[in-house]
């Protein structure tokens, strides 16, 4: 499989993401990279004397950047601007002391809805200026785009149009959160203990969006060594294949069994409703091998959920470890069929 590596925009205009200098500023003012686009919006603070204003001049690009469809995008806060184009470097004062000030101030002054299952991130450069100010490029990258954002400052969502933030109305904001909203189907286990010589985990569904969900059929593969037998079981669990896999040990085996479950088809099952939980079943691991009584390591679940409007994908690991059971999610992702 290729994998192809995403330049960030700070990488782009700069060639490197940090160490960047004063005089790399000047250089690229100076040969037009950095200037106003639809992906880079520059803001001077300074003059801006009230904190609330001041920290909304700084979340509205980043709101719009997360609205507009865009992987990533670019907010260089101290810079004065005509036009598209960068006339003055101001710098910000003492308004922002650091990094980690910044930093905070973004991640809690947004949110969305419905709620993000995986957050934005965001790269910040800082570069010295004399005196006490600096400049700052803040990076912000979206990994959920799902959902339409908006300022917890002033509770106004923006979107991106040319090189400028517009808020979004109402009747708009509305319209965009409409078009987004799914159903959006997770597989959560609810709990893990240890029953006699059993491990026993709880599965269960539960839907993170804002619509209820249905035609829903998740596909579970648990893959297991050959000295591990367990059963899974529920009202909704039905076994759909086995399979005998090689792996790179020579007389060792594993194996693959692929269960289905159904549910969301009224009237014979329910509609799986936002925030509220639907039973799956039980998966209980036998520990009546003296092999396995205080370690075992990799017992996989893949887990594929197919709803009416979009599918799931997660990835388990459950593992004993001195007698102590685990499971971690190691990936979840959510995709809409037709995405917006």
């Amino acid at each position: 499989m290729l994998l192809i590596k995403m330049t960030g925009i700070i990488e782009r205009i700069f060639g490197r993401t940090s160490g960047i200098t004063i005089e790399d500023v000047e250089g690229c003012i100076a040969k037009g990279t950095l200037l106003e686009t639809f992906e880079i919006e520059c803001k001077e603070l300074d003059r801006v004397q009230n904190k609330k204003d001041r920290n909304e001049k700084i979340i509205s690009p980043l709101v719009s950047f997360l609205n507009s469809g865009l992987v990533n995008g670019l907010l260089c806060l101290g810079f004065e601007t005509e036009g598209k184009k960068i006339i003055n470097i101001k710098g910000v004062g003492e308004h922002i002391r650091d990094e980690a000030a910044l930093r905070a101030i973004i991640y809690n002054k947004i949110d969305s809805i419905p709620e993000y299952i995986k957050r934005f991130n965001i790269d910040i450069q800082s570069v010295k200026l004399d005196g006490n100010k600096s400049v700052f490029f803040v990076e912000i990258y979206n990994f959920d785009r799902n959902c339409v954002y908006y300022s917890k400052i002033s509770n106004q969502s923006y979107i991106r149009r040319g090189d400028e933030d517009k808020p979004l109305s109402i009747p708009k904001f509305l319209e965009l959160i409409s078009q987004k909203n799914h159903a959006r189907i997770f597989v959560n286990v609810d709990k893990t203990n240890k029953e006699d010589n059993y491990l026993n985990f709880s599965f269960t569904m539960i839907n993170k969006g804002l619509e209820p969900g249905k035609y829903v059929t998740s596909v579970f593969q648990i893959i297991t060594l050959d000295d591990i037998k367990y059963d899974f079981q529920g009202k909704l669990i039905k076994l759909d294949s086995e399979e005998k896999l090689n792996t790179d040990k020579k007389g060792i085996y594993a194996y693959k069994k692929q269960y289905k479950v159904v549910t969301g088809y009224p009237p014979t099952t329910i509609l799986i409703y936002p925030k509220l939980s639907t039973t799956i079943g039980d998966l209980k691991i036998d520990l009546s091998n003296p092999d396995i009584q205080e370690n075992f390591s990799n017992v996989i679940i893949i887990v594929s959920t197919f709803e009416n409007r979009g599918y799931t994908q997660q990835f388990f690991n459950i593992s004993y470890k001195d007698s102590e059971p685990s499971i971690k999610e190691t990936s979840s992702v959510f995709r809409p069929y037709m995405a917006i």
